[in-house]
């Protein structure tokens, strides 16, 4: 069951119950009910208890303010309960009681880039061909979404397996790195034909929040996994490039002047100010929405309380208009819902699995994992979907990572004796 939880990580919406019951989960939730009369035990690190108090305080912000209570409220709690315990705390679970090898999972996280890049591709091509998307084809849990072009208008962007492009984008971000330590080995024609078509695939998505969410976390991952003398030696190389591109751009600039505005303006320039401001610069308005409403509730309102006035009508709250259902950043949604200390016991729990990532002996694995955690974590500054897979079972195999070490040894050891027999 494992091996299909994380081949089915890219289906977010296709193929999904509701929004808030992904493919990944329903099977994690059929795995548990499988093994429901088996001797169970969690295993309990000084670091959850940091989430479940995210989970306590964020039930309590609505429970003690009976304004608050209502629907949205019950949903929210029990879509954060069930995400929590199911893909973080069953996953880890799984994890370590299958004696899975890091290869295999590894060699799923690459059928399931495949299978993702596969539905990026055919969404691409429906879409700009004959204006169908895999939405129209495929059961999707929402079946309405706006449509969004990318370069000036020249493709419109396809989505996958998911509702948004950046929602599919994540998944690359996720399973890109690990799928890495699979392909590594691999035949050369094999692996490049798979990364080259899983590159572009990404690529196509276009989406500015994951681009820049991959690149800070292959600069930190790198940085942080380097020798001082490594790290200077890169920082002059790249100030010599920097140096010989202005020098180049100095002598072709009249003839290059009116290309580089242009392409900077509707590939790079849009995006970055899509990805900050929104449409009609609607995300600054939550953004500064929300900051002023966390200074009025420093202790949180609790879990879908925001979602549960906007769905009523009202537009205020604590005097403070209000612009949508969500926060649109899951550490502002658990700011909002549990308080600064949420916040904070949330971002404890995810430094120190990052930091379990960081004690991983092999170098290349190492980097690959934290590339994979850093860029997703990252991410979801922009993204506050907390039913989404990657980031849970991430932690999931931070907690699990020296069990699967050991295991991976084990099998390499099996396979050489078996050979010298």
């Amino acid at each position: 069951m494992l091996k299909w939880i994380i081949i089915t990580i890219p289906f977010l919406h296709a193929f999904a119950i509701n929004s808030y019951l992904p493919l990944p989960l329903v099977l994690t939730i059929l795995s548990c009910a499988a093994v429901f009369f088996c001797k169970v035990r969690l295993k309990i690190r000084i670091e959850d208890l940091c989430i479940l108090l995210v989970l306590l305080l964020g039930i309590l912000g609505f429970a003690i303010r009976p304004e608050f209570i209502g629907a949205k409220n019950l949903s929210h709690s029990i879509a954060w309960i069930t995400t929590i315990m199911f893909f973080y705390f069953w996953v880890s679970y799984l994890l370590f009681y299958s004696k899975i090898s890091l290869n295999q999972i590894a060699k799923f996280a690459t059928v399931a880039i495949v299978v993702s890049s596969m539905g990026v591709i055919a969404d691409l091509i429906l879409s700009n061909t004959v204006g169908k998307y895999l939405f129209e084809i495929l059961p999707f849990s929402i079946s309405e979404m706006e449509a969004s072009e990318s370069l000036g208008g020249l493709i419109k962007r396809p989505r996958g397996l998911a509702a948004e492009p950046g929602f599919s984008a994540i998944g690359f971000e996720m399973l890109f790195p690990i799928a890495w330590i699979y392909l590594r080995d691999k035949n050369r024609i094999i692996k490049n034909v798979v990364f080259t078509f899983c590159l572009f695939s990404y690529l196509v998505l276009t989406s500015a929040a994951s681009i820049v969410s991959m690149a800070v976390a292959v600069t930190v991952a790198f940085g942080a996994t380097s020798s001082i003398n490594r790290i200077f030696k890169g920082v002059v190389i790249f100030i010599l490039l920097v140096a010989f591109g202005l020098f180049i751009v100095s002598i072709v600039y009249p003839a290059l002047y009116e290309v580089v505005i242009s392409t900077f303006d509707f590939v790079i320039g849009d995006k970055a100010d899509l990805m900050t401001t929104g449409n009609k610069g609607l995300r600054r308005k939550i953004y500064e929405s929300l900051l002023n409403l966390i200074q009025t509730e420093p202790m949180g309102i609790g879990f879908g309380t925001l979602s549960q006035y906007y769905g009523n009508g009202n537009r205020l709250l604590n005097g403070i208009p209000i612009y949508g259902p969500g926060a649109i950043s899951l550490y502002l949604e658990v700011l909002l819902a549990s308080g600064f200390i949420g916040l904070i016991s949330f971002l404890c729990f995810l430094f120190a699995k990052i930091r379990r990532l960081y004690m991983i002996q092999d170098l290349l694995i190492r980097r690959m994992f934290l590339i994979s955690i850093i860029s997703v974590s990252l991410h979801h500054i922009f993204l506050s979907e907390i039913w989404f897979p990657m980031l849970w079972i991430l932690c999931a195999l931070a907690n699990n990572i020296s069990a699967i070490m050991i295991e991976q040894s084990c099998i390499k050891n099996k396979k050489i004796n078996y050979q010298w027999i």
